[in-house]
């Protein structure tokens, strides 16, 4: 079995040793064998480690890795909370799509005054008309 010390792990994970020990506290990370009063992590806690790094990268919360985490029991919750989140994401998706094509717009726009062209002024009439309704 591999033991990795937690400066290794630390280093190898790009994290400090104070964010493996907070995950600790917070339950996401089981404790690893002590040797020496040295924390070493085992494959099955980096594996976890992984885990917890994908969901963090994805946007989840800390909260919210806890509570997939704790749902091994209840896949219900499990889809809940990543139900929830990807919705979230497919709105984030959406308001950078459309920030994007203005952005876009805005690099490309052959009018003298951008801000004025006749496709921006359209663009703001759709968001007004979408926040008021007609």
């Amino acid at each position: 079995m591999r033991l990795l010390p937690i400066g290794k792990v630390a280093e190898q994970f790009g994290v400090r040793g104070s964010t493996l020990r907070y995950y600790e506290e917070l339950g996401l990370l089981s404790a690893p064998v002590r040797r020496g009063g040295r924390r070493y992590y085992d494959d099955t806690l980096l594996r976890r480690l992984a885990l917890i790094q994908v969901y963090a990268d994805s946007g989840l919360t800390l909260r919210q890795i806890k509570e997939i985490l704790d749902s091994e029991d209840s896949s219900e919750r499990f889809h809940e909370v990543l139900t929830e989140h990807r919705d979230r994401l497919t709105e984030q998706i959406a308001r950078a799509t459309e920030a994007k094509a203005t952005i876009e717009h805005h690099l490309t726009c052959s009018a003298e005054f951008p801000m004025r062209c006749a496709w921006w002024e359209d663009h703001l009439q759709a968001i007004v008309d979408r926040k008021t309704g007609p």
